[in-house]
């Protein structure tokens, strides 16, 4: 099933724990990525400087990956919805806290995210992995 859906990305066997902090650790950094944009955007509209031309030539860097970078987002609205990014961003300051640390920069995003996004979908899905509680 995921050699399908994932052709050239390698299969690996690993423990559970690992494959789900592969997933925290991905969500966590994309959701961070999307809130740059988002601060970066505000900032250029603010300063009257074209976002998308800055994007343009901030991609000649080879470093960077495109993905997660336009503002608004593919919904229309701002920040980041939907059920993986908030769900897992709030996992993982939990699981953070858990071990006596303060996940400054995820609660940042966190807060960043509640300023920016109009439509805050997350709050009213049910199923899946999102509690009802």
């Amino acid at each position: 099933m995921f050699r399908k859906a994932f052709p050239g990305i390698p299969i690996v066997i690993t423990k559970h724990e690992t494959a789900e902090m592969v997933k925290y650790f991905t969500n966590c950094f994309l959701a961070t990525k999307v809130t740059f944009a988002n601060e970066m955007y505000q900032i250029c509209e603010a300063a009257n400087i074209d976002y998308d031309k800055v994007v343009e030539y901030f991609l000649y860097d080879n470093r960077i990956g495109r993905s997660h970078l336009s503002v608004p987002g593919p919904d229309g609205d701002l920040g980041f919805g939907g059920h993986c990014f908030p769900k897992d961003l709030a996992a993982m300051i939990y699981f953070a806290e858990g071990k006596d640390l303060e996940p400054r920069l995820l609660e940042q995003v966190e807060g960043s995210n509640e300023r920016f996004r109009t439509n805050k979908d997350w709050e009213r899905m049910t199923g899946r992995a999102v509690s009802s509680d």
